[in-house]
């Protein structure tokens, strides 16, 4: 539902809205505008409607201490007056690198694997081409 058509229904009448309201004290219920309700309504519809494209998320235990690790990619849904978050804080960087250089001794690890397969004609030809550039 686009922001304009949220904008022109009667919050207070929405059944989740009255549901809401009714959780609340009345003092509080009675000082939201319309166009509060309004936002209040689409973002906590947005949170229980939540899909992403690919969610993976992983425990991993460190030192007696559990730590999780989360992958979200998905349509960007959120209002342009939102701040961007920054790939670049200094956490991040170092995080990215941990996984990079994961990544690269994963590669070479199965490289070496791979290489060790007898019957790789490729691979052989790699080594031969190898020790003639040794020469």
């Amino acid at each position: 539902m686009s922001r304009n058509n949220l904008i022109k229904f009667s919050a207070k009448t929405d059944p989740f809205v009255q549901q809401f309201l009714a959780r609340i004290p009345s003092e509080t219920a009675s000082n939201f505008t319309q166009i509060q309700l309004t936002e209040l309504k689409r973002v906590l519809n947005s949170k229980m409607t939540k899909y992403h494209a690919v969610d993976i998320r992983v425990s991993i235990p460190f030192l007696k201490q559990q730590f999780y690790a989360v992958l979200l990619i998905g349509r960007e849904k959120r209002l342009s007056l939102h701040p961007k978050i920054s790939i670049c804080t200094p956490v991040n960087q170092v995080a990215i690198a941990i996984v990079f250089l994961f990544l690269i001794m994963f590669l070479i690890s199965l490289f070496n694997i791979v290489k060790k397969v007898p019957g790789n004609g490729y691979l052989n030809n790699i080594q031969a081409l190898e020790q003639y550039l040794k020469k």
